[in-house]
């Protein structure tokens, strides 16, 4: 049983006890002193040894008011219970609360109930103080690591995608398409070029990189600062199927809906008159030329159900054709086909797009879309010669790539026709289902089989370069997207995303996060190993403070 002390007692125990001693060096005293007193030393002298008065040690050594067992609980006090708690909480807190994914009460209340608030502090005040001494230590580590992989990197031409959001503060958002690591993630109070320019430049300072294609949507200074950066400028798939979409979506599904009405209503209609007709017939209170009249007056709505019918089906057909469309122009706008493998030049695609284009024009006037929805589509052709310029690009860059390996002119067509469309199928089968992923795959290994005959030497040099070389051709800036919404989602849970928390959440999603094969997106940029963040903030976070004795207090 706990013994009884007054209040004031209480709190003068405390401040003249525990808060001598930091966590760490609690444990290790506590510790000494067990060990002394099961060797058969005396309290009196295992304090006079240690050098911490007795009633401090009896007090610390005091059963503690827990769930768990008696030996869980002295380990759990001593100095390696103490060192493991530390290791299992801070990384706990850098994984769910640094990040936003639960509030500090809730953590709190976590240590609450799972009883490991017998043991270690578990206040509101203590756990803040914890985690702005961690988003400390992680501005510094991403400072630091990125400091040092930037002295050891290699030469690297980058493509990356960019675009701003609102929070409604602008913030400027920029990721490596290949790695996704995000090389500008800052406030701004403009989104023009010069904008752009300044948040690059203090972004990639010291980096061993060169910005050769930028992707985004048509904003005015994106475009305008890829052209000042002497960098291709590729425009957004999603962009322009988006204003596609705005112009023909929602009117055709509404001539579908409005026919799909019609039809029902007349359905029904029709099944009630019917009805009504039989039982007034059962009853026998119609005369012939009664039902003469109704019988008329069934054939003229099955005749305006026939009509609506096809009206309807008239609609649905057109919708159908409009989305076909517009997928079309998704599968058609890439270098390579991606069932053939062959290579697309630019007027096949121009050829090909403009088709699927002229079908969906024909679409809106046939349906007799107002003049807003061919603005769109008009809005949507601009975009079709920036299309036409990243395929050119990519054959440029190709090429490039090529002369700088002094191939011949048949190895030249080999890498050109079979090696770089493999490469480009295996990238895009990662997005595709199981069925045409499976296709696109049985494809490249076909290619892979003829094309790598040829080489005799550098073969794994060649295969890397033709991975590269695919890896150019950049239509989609969904990565920036993505990341947009989900610091949209941080700020609408923290309600306000400061400066520094932006720095903490870039450098958690560089080098704290990672993918299925277990790298952080640093390593795939750098091409380099770092040091784990979550035992840097282990090693170097302030001990938290251990829980006082739970003891009976009277007023």
């Amino acid at each position: 049983m706990h013994h009884q002390i007054t209040k004031d007692a209480f709190m003068n125990e405390i401040k003249t006890n525990d808060y001598r001693w930091q966590p760490k060096e609690y444990s290790q005293k506590l510790s000494e002193y067990r060990i002394a007193i099961k060797n058969g030393a005396t309290g009196r002298d295992a304090a006079e040894k240690i050098g911490i008065p007795r009633a401090t040690l009896r007090m610390w050594d005091s059963p503690i008011k827990t769930s768990f067992d008696e030996t869980t609980s002295h380990f759990l006090q001593s100095d390696v219970g103490y060192s493991f708690l530390h290791k299992i909480l801070i990384p706990a807190m850098l994984t769910f609360v640094i990040p936003g994914h639960c509030g500090i009460r809730k953590f709190c209340r976590w240590l609450d109930i799972s009883g490991l608030s017998d043991f270690i502090s578990s206040s509101y005040g203590t756990w803040q103080k914890v985690s702005k001494n961690i988003a400390k230590i992680v501005l510094k580590f991403g400072k630091k690591t990125q400091d040092e992989l930037s002295k050891k990197m290699l030469y690297k031409e980058i493509s990356i995608a960019i675009d701003e959001t609102f929070f409604p503060k602008i913030c400027l958002v920029g990721i490596e398409l290949i790695s996704g690591f995000i090389l500008i993630e800052k406030f701004s109070e403009k989104r023009d070029a010069a904008s752009w320019e300044l948040a690059a430049l203090s972004s990639i300072q010291g980096m061993n990189i060169k910005v050769i294609q930028v992707v985004g949507d048509q904003a005015a200074g994106i475009i305008s600062y890829a052209k000042k950066n002497l960098a291709h400028y590729s425009s957004d798939l999603f962009h322009m199927q988006r204003e596609i979409s705005k112009g023909g979506s929602l009117a055709l599904s509404s001539q579908v809906n409005s026919a799909e009405d019609i039809l029902e209503n007349e359905k029904n209609y029709l099944e009630k008159l019917i009805q009504l007709k039989n039982e007034q017939i059962k009853n026998n209170s119609l005369s012939p030329s009664d039902i003469y009249k109704i019988d008329e007056k069934i054939t003229a709505i099955e005749n305006i159900i026939k009509n609506s019918n096809i009206f309807y089906d008239e609609n649905k057909i057109r919708q159908e054709k409009f989305k076909e469309s517009l997928m079309n122009i998704s599968n058609i706008y890439h270098p390579i086909d991606l069932e053939t493998g062959k290579r697309r030049g630019v007027s096949l695609v121009e050829a090909d797009v403009r088709a699927n284009i002229e079908i969906i024009r024909a679409i809106f006037l046939e349906a007799n879309l107002g003049e807003s929805s061919h603005k769109y589509l008009e809005k949507a052709e601009r975009v079709i010669p920036y299309f036409l310029s990243s395929i050119k690009f990519f054959s440029e860059m190709s090429n490039s790539i090529i002369k700088s390996f002094n191939m011949s002119k048949r190895e030249e067509y080999y890498f050109q026709s079979y090696l770089l469309p493999a490469a480009y199928l295996k990238r895009m089968a990662k997005k595709e289902r199981a069925k045409e992923k499976k296709l696109m795959l049985e494809k490249a290994r076909e290619l892979d089989a003829i094309g790598i005959k040829i080489f005799t030497k550098n073969v794994n040099e060649i295969l890397f370069a033709a991975k590269n070389t695919a890896d150019i051709f950049q239509r989609s800036s969904s990565a920036v997207e993505g990341r947009n919404g989900h610091l949209s989602l941080k700020h609408h849970s923290l309600h306000k995303i400061s400066e520094e928390k932006l720095a903490v959440l870039t450098i958690l999603q560089n080098y704290f996060s990672i993918s299925d094969d277990g790298s952080t997106a640093a390593e795939r940029f750098f091409s380099q190993k770092h040091q784990s963040l979550a035992e840097y903030v282990v090693k170097n976070i302030p001990p938290v403070p251990r829980a006082y004795a739970k003891k009976d207090i009277q007023n």
